[in-house]
């Protein structure tokens, strides 16, 4: 199921995005639904409070009547949903160099007078559900989807050796055989798409048990030597249910 969020003070063209949405769910025929329809902020902010981990895809006016503006509401959902696609609408194109300080990762931003907007909004949610779906088929499989950029990868959960937190904040590095992906997720988001053969051994690093090679429990100096060559810190909490999870040890 795919949620749309709607927030949006302007009566008028809040229901006509309503009813593009609408038409656009009937004319691909797949499940989704308008789960949020609003002008205030804070009840965007309750769904997402609930919802982080659905299928998202938010259209925000910019200019809300209201406390909080439309960046600085996707700057919040952003702290909880970092997989949602976020569309801007608004009167003043000037407004779309914000996006870049607030950091959002946008899908779109679309001008209201654009005597295109029918067909920007159509491009966006085309973008937006394809890589849904083949998120959701890649899943499917024992894989997992990541999209880095401009490019998306699907990832066979035995080929990952090592996932752990990047230098940039909500940024994630998985380690394969052969490649190395910077990506938008948290430690805990991503152990959601993982299977029983990973195990967090740092508050910043999950392991891939297929590859461990060694243990080292030294006092001073724990760590998992992988089957790629890099070591990994080993951290006291996690070590002894490492162990059992595991037939060896060093």
């Amino acid at each position: 199921m795919i949620n749309f969020i709607i927030c949006e003070d302007d009566n008028r063209f809040r229901k006509n995005i309503r009813s593009f949405i609408n038409n656009y769910i009937d004319m691909k025929k797949f499940e989704a639904r308008i789960a949020v329809e609003t002008i205030l902020y804070k009840e965007v902010l309750e769904y997402v409070n609930e919802n982080a981990t659905s299928k998202n895809i938010y259209i925000l006016d910019i200019e809300l009547n209201d406390t909080m503006n439309g960046l600085q509401l996707a700057k919040k959902i952003r702290e909880h949903d970092i997989y949602g696609y976020i569309v801007f609408v608004t009167n003043h194109i000037q407004l779309s160099l914000m996006t870049y300080k607030y950091k959002i990762k946008a899908l779109d931003f679309i001008v209201k007078q654009d005597g295109d907007i029918d067909k920007r909004l159509h491009e966006a949610l085309d973008v937006a559900v394809n890589e849904i779906k083949k998120c959701e088929a890649c899943c499917e499989d024992n894989k997992v989807f990541i999209k880095s950029g401009s490019s998306m990868f699907c990832i066979s959960l035995n080929n990952i050796i090592c996932i752990e937190t990047s230098s940039s904040v909500y940024k994630l590095i998985v380690h394969t055989d052969n490649k190395r992906i910077e990506f938008y997720s948290t430690i805990k988001k991503i152990r959601e798409k993982l299977d029983n053969n990973f195990y967090q051994i740092h508050r910043s690093c999950i392991i891939n048990m297929r590859h461990i090679k060694e243990i080292n429990r030294e006092k001073y100096g724990m760590y998992v030597l992988m089957d790629n060559g890099e070591k990994y810190p080993l951290s006291k909490k996690y070590m002894r249910e490492l162990i059992e999870h595991v037939k060896y040890c060093s």
